[in-house]
């Protein structure tokens, strides 16, 4: 079984649509969300939140999921629900939950030096920086996640 943990992120800058897709242990994971300036946050934070045992699960369900999320955690292994209520379906994933942080990390800090990179991040007005899905908000949210992981 390949114990190699990776992860994907696009973002869509029109319409605010996130995919966080990572692979591990012979499974592969989609985190999808139509509001990506609301979910990005809260993900990072359930992460964030499981990792340092403040809790040992916790759910992402709101409008503008395509699915709802369930995630938990024994502080070595990371379990994740997603519900499709579009399909009645239900999916487990058990992932290891600290090369699963890691992977998520590698994965978003490559993402947004891409985006510097190649100037591909939209000029935003600074009244429409809430609904930025790499804006402040996001980052402040990401750069906590990542400084937990990696002390």
């Amino acid at each position: 079984m390949n114990t190699d943990y990776k992860c994907d992120v696009v973002i869509n800058f029109t319409n605010g649509d996130v995919v966080i897709v990572v692979s591990g242990n012979g499974q592969t994971f989609s985190f999808r969300s139509g509001l990506g300036f609301m979910a990005l946050p809260e993900f990072f934070l359930a992460l964030t939140n499981l990792y340092k045992r403040e809790t040992n699960k916790s759910k992402l369900d709101y409008h503008g999921n395509y699915d709802y999320y369930y995630f938990s955690s024994d502080g070595t292994y990371l379990q994740v629900e997603r519900i499709s209520p579009f399909t009645d379906e239900t999916f487990y994933f058990i992932f290891n939950l600290k090369q699963y942080m890691m992977a998520v990390d590698k994965g978003f800090s490559k993402y947004l030096q891409h985006v510097q990179r190649e100037k591909l991040l939209p000029a935003y007005k600074e009244e429409d920086e809430i609904i930025n899905p790499l804006g402040n908000t996001v980052i402040k949210f990401y750069n906590d996640f990542s400084s937990v992981i990696n002390n």
